[in-house]
């Protein structure tokens, strides 16, 4: 029988178990959403709001110019 040619980490080892081991499946859990401050509909933590385009106070179409 094959004998493996190095030591597996045990964090590759844990990351090829299945979602029991959430630590390492922590992505694949529901973001936490937050109300947008400029037109109050659902947005996700720490990310620019999709319907008007701000990030906090600061607009992001103005920011990039």
């Amino acid at each position: 029988m094959a004998v493996p040619f190095r030591r597996k980490s045990s964090t590759r080892i844990k990351k090829g178990r299945g979602p029991k081991n959430w630590k390492f499946h922590q992505k694949s859990l529901a973001r936490p959403l937050a109300k947008c401050a400029n037109c109050k509909k659902i947005k996700i933590f720490h990310h620019i709001c999709l319907h008007c385009s701000t990030y906090r106070i600061v607009n992001s179409k103005l920011a990039v110019k």
